[in-house]
């Protein structure tokens, strides 16, 4: 259970901070391909032979925080409106 747990907060982690995005080519846990799915557990990297590589989103984080890696976190804008009463 404290894996699934692990990979639920992982894919939160990667799904709001973006890293990357589908699409991208990007070498990962020792894999690299091109990001053909992300979801709450896993993400899909496709490699060039066309075969499929499935990464759980927990060692996806612990390879960025072994290649000490920052992941930046998206900034908010707000604006305040004024009232012209």
């Amino acid at each position: 259970m404290e894996g699934v747990l692990g990979n639920v907060a992982a894919g939160l982690t990667i799904i709001f901070t973006q890293p990357f995005h589908l699409g991208d080519c990007i070498s990962i846990a020792k894999e690299e391909g091109e990001v053909l799915d992300m979801s709450l557990f896993s993400t899909t990297l496709g490699h060039t032979d066309r075969s499929k590589v499935v990464i759980p989103n927990q060692a996806i984080l612990e390879t960025f925080r072994a290649r000490n890696l920052v992941i930046p976190f998206p900034q908010l804008e707000v604006r305040m409106l004024e009232s012209t009463t």
